[in-house]
């Protein structure tokens, strides 16, 4: 990279945001740990 600029990673970065989207943020919200979280704070406003 002998001379980067401000666009250098745009592309990647869209890329990785893209792939989150699709795959990561998906998986998350289906897991036992995030349907946990929500619990527990359901929990909370109640008291």
């Amino acid at each position: 990279m002998a001379h980067p600029t401000v666009h250098t990673f745009d592309d990647a970065q869209c890329q990785i945001y893209t792939l989150m989207q699709r795959d990561s943020y998906p998986r998350f919200i289906a897991s036992a740990l995030y349907k946990k979280i929500l619990d527990s704070y359901g929990r909370m406003e109640e008291l």
